[in-house]
């Protein structure tokens, strides 16, 4: 008998206890598993319980297991199901779980049936929910984490690991579940987080084609083509909805700033809880402000002051000191003799400017003669070709859209006003007639209701005497009813108990045949239970008997050498199994269909080329017909110029006439 040891105590391996070992008869749980050193009672599970029933889990299956069991039928009597917030908090952490503690082999299905009681997880409809969001992840693990690195690359951010945990199980339920989920319940389960992380997923997911068409290239790299669009398909499905929803988180997430701004809310100071001082402080008084006062100006008298004379005598005589000296002859200005000598100087100036000025006149050029066009024609590729054929069927078209509108608009309007003067003539008498008979409408009509009024009035009249007569008539009847049922009533009562009286007689009699029988069936039950016994007995015997033949016949067989057959199959049971000779004559079938195949597009494509060169043949011709047109008009159009241009000769004048 081995034994296990999972942190310092003991536990047999053959025995284990289970969920029958525990249940007492108060109807709580008393679990008798040894994970703990000390024994603990669990209570009966709350919503409060959730975060204190993440237990650190054995390494043992069996005892995980047991533990799991044990948790899981108290919680399961209950039945309580998670809310959507729950729900996303449960598929995070068996994720997280699962990256992290999973053995290598095992599946997902179960790691989650030992793991979800452990998570309180006991509802059918939750167990399934979370089990496929497991499995789901871990079957396109790939395609959710290509969509969240580009989802990061964009944004450029990088996410938590509880952000990732978050965004793995959203996506999953987005991109494969959400036909079967329905918009509705994705967003309940949205709505449950925080709005600040649920509006880039949304936004990234459903809106933003970068993020979308990056995803789609490494999508393709790992699944097939139809499969990727059938998602991206569905993906569109719900764009309106998911344009709303984002609108709606916009505003959770920006309403507090106009610019689209998160801002968190103000910090409310409170201020501390501080005695009064009976200290007063001494009153300051401001002292005033200086201001500037400018004095008054002088107050002049009538006429001029002393010091004015005085200072206007000495002008005087300083002015005619400076006049008397410079009249002498020695303070005259310096005179020089080259300015007395004749000069040309004035002629020199003019023949200089006139010389540059003949240098800076400009010169009109004259143009050369035009070159003649080129008699031969340059061979052109086809897409010029092709440009220049539209070109000239642009100028056809618009030639004879010209000459239809110069037709369409020669003709003669009078026939046109003389009918439109006719019929506005009639429409004014329509008018005339419609109006009088809205007037005689509106008076028949106002007769009619008064008439429809008054008969009304008396049918109401005639039914409100009828009413009264049959409610007093009803009311009769309704009395003699329930006197009726009154005594019905008593006759009932008297009739049940009489039957009880007999009921209670065929009870006991009943009772007591039924004693009988069961302790009749019990002696048979007893006597088939040893039959049965035996036959299996005898038949375990005999099983042992055949497994022993059959080792037997293998051992012989082993050493026979089996020969091959190639037209025999490999007899695996497969719907499209196959010898080898019939896959070779496949395989020379399908080479054979894949050279046909090769010869007949190699056909088609000869037949587009001829087709193609026909078609550009057919261009050339007539590109080229335009051509000559075209030379044609530009040269008599230079013809006619050029005798326009011409001097007309005055034939009186040269004969002297």
């Amino acid at each position: 008998m081995g034994k296990s040891r999972h942190g310092g105590h003991e536990l047999c391996s053959h025995h284990l206890p289970v969920a029958a070992d525990v249940v007492q008869e108060i109807g709580r749980y008393a679990p008798t598993s040894r994970l703990r050193h000390r024994k603990t009672t669990l209570k009966e599970p709350g919503p409060a319980d959730w975060r204190k029933s993440t237990i650190k889990v054995s390494p043992c299956g069996h005892c995980a297991s047991n533990d799991a069991a044990v948790r899981a039928k108290a919680w399961r009597g209950q039945a309580r199901s998670f809310s959507p917030g729950e729900l996303i908090e449960a598929c995070k952490k068996i994720i997280g779980s699962y990256e992290k503690r999973a053995a290598p082999g095992e599946t997902p299905d179960a790691y989650a049936d030992v793991f979800l009681p452990l998570y309180n997880v006991v509802h059918p409809y939750d167990i399934v929910l979370v089990k496929q969001v497991l499995f789901g992840y871990c079957r396109y693990q790939r395609l959710i984490n290509a969509f969240l690195k580009h989802f990061c690359a964009v944004r450029a951010t990088s996410l938590s690991a509880e952000d990732a945990l978050l965004y793995k199980a959203l996506t999953y339920l987005a991109v494969f579940r959400l036909d079967e989920l329905k918009w509705s319940e994705f967003r309940r389960l949205c709505s449950s987080q925080v709005p600040v992380k649920v509006l880039p997923f949304i936004q990234a997911l459903f809106l933003e084609e970068l993020i979308i068409s990056y995803s789609k290239e490494d999508w393709l790299k790992l699944y097939d083509g139809v499969f990727v669009n059938d998602l991206l398909r569905g993906l569109r499905l719900f764009h309106q909805e998911a344009q709303a929803y984002a609108e709606t988180l916009a505003e959770a997430v920006y309403e507090p700033d106009e610019d689209l701004r998160y801002i968190p809310p103000p910090t409310t100071v409170i201020p501390f809880n501080l005695s009064v001082s009976n200290y007063t402080h001494p009153v300051e008084v401001e002292p005033e402000p200086f201001i500037y006062r400018a004095k008054p100006a002088p107050v002049w008298d009538k006429g001029r002051t002393l010091e004015m004379k005085r200072v206007s005598q000495v002008f005087k005589l300083n002015r005619t000191l400076l006049r008397e000296k410079y009249s002498d002859p020695r303070y005259q200005p310096f005179r020089l003799r080259t300015l007395e000598r004749p000069t040309n100087l004035e002629t020199v100036r003019e023949e200089v400017e006139t010389k540059r000025a003949k240098e800076c006149e400009y010169i009109v050029p004259k143009s050369g003669p035009v070159p003649s066009m080129p008699e031969i024609e340059v061979k052109l590729t086809t897409a010029a070709l092709l440009r220049e054929h539209s070109r000239f069927q642009k100028i056809i078209d618009s030639d004879k859209q010209k000459l239809q509108n110069l037709e369409r608009e020669l003709r003669d309007d009078s026939h046109m006003k003389a009918y439109e003067n006719e019929m506005r003539i009639q429409q004014e008498i329509e008018h005339c007639m419609d109006v009088e008979f809205k007037k005689a409408t509106v008076i028949a009509s106002d007769q009619a209701a008064r008439d429809s009024k008054k008969k009304h009035l008396c049918m109401n009249w005639a039914a409100a005497s009828v009413t009264k007569e049959e409610k007093k008539r009803i009311h009769h009847e309704h009395a003699m009813l329930l006197k009726n049922i009154r005594f019905a009533n008593r006759f009932r009562h008297h009739l049940i108990k009489e039957e009880e009286k007999v009921n209670k007689v065929k009870r006991n009699v009943i009772f007591n045949e039924k004693k009988n029988m069961v302790k009749k069936l019990n002696a048979e039950s007893e006597d088939r239970l040893a039959v049965a016994a035996l036959q299996r007995a005898r038949e375990y015997q005999c099983k042992q008997e055949l497994v022993r033949q059959l080792h037997f016949l293998e051992k012989e067989s082993c050493y026979q050498i089996p020969k091959f057959d190639i037209d025999s199959t490999g007899g695996h049971g497969t719907l499209s199994e196959m010898s080898i000779a019939e896959l070779r004559h496949r395989l020379r079938l399908a080479k054979l269909q894949r050279l046909q195949d090769q010869q007949r597009k190699h056909r088609d494509v000869q037949d587009k080329l001829a087709t193609k060169r026909q078609k550009l043949h057919a261009t050339a011709r007539m590109v080229s017909h335009m051509r000559q047109v075209t030379r044609a008009q530009y040269l008599s159009r230079k013809a006619h110029e050029r005798r326009k241009e011409q001097p007309s000769i005055d034939v009186a004048n040269q004969l002297g006439m």
